[in-house]
Formats: structure tokens, C-alpha cells, sequence
């Protein structure tokens, strides 16, 4: 009787344990997909601002290239402006 009682005792024991060992892995579980999703919203926030750097950029570069555009045809013009004028 005391080995049945013993045995039973026991297995609530090993119960309680495994239903202890569960909730925390559901904790672990829980804590790791929400550090998951911080940082993949911070990835998508980093992804956009390097989306909106590289749309600068290209931007500068159009005008940059604009700029280089005008000041060549302004030096043409000038050449001819002095070529003619002096003739």
C-alpha cells in the first residue's frame, strides 16, 4: 500500500514538474516571438530609412548631374558668344 500510495505521489510529483517545465517553456516561447517581432519591425524601419537614403541620393545625383549639364552648355554658349564676338 505504501509503494502504491509512493508511486502515486510520485507521479503528481512528476506532474506538477512537467506542467512547471511547459509554462516556462511557453514563457521562453512567448518572450523569444515577441523579441522576434521587435526586431523585425526594427529591420522594416531600418530597410525603409535605407530606402529613403538611397531615393536621396539618387536624387542628388540627378542634380549633381543637371548642374554639370548646365554648366557645360553655359560654356559652350560662352565660347561662341566670344568666338563670334571677336570676329
Amino acid at each position: 500500500m505504501d509503494q502504491i500510495a509512493s508511486s502515486q505521489q510520485m507521479k503528481e510529483t512528476l506532474e506538477r514538474q512537467m506542467e512547471s517545465h511547459r509554462e516556462q517553456h511557453q514563457r521562453q516561447l512567448a518572450e523569444l516571438r515577441q523579441e522576434i517581432t521587435e526586431k523585425q519591425t526594427a529591420i522594416s524601419e531600418m530597410t525603409e530609412s535605407v530606402a529613403d537614403v538611397m531615393m536621396l541620393i539618387y536624387y542628388q545625383k540627378i542634380i549633381i548631374n543637371i548642374n554639370i549639364f548646365c554648366i557645360l552648355v553655359t560654356a559652350v554658349s560662352l565660347h561662341f558668344v566670344f568666338e563670334y564676338s571677336t570676329k
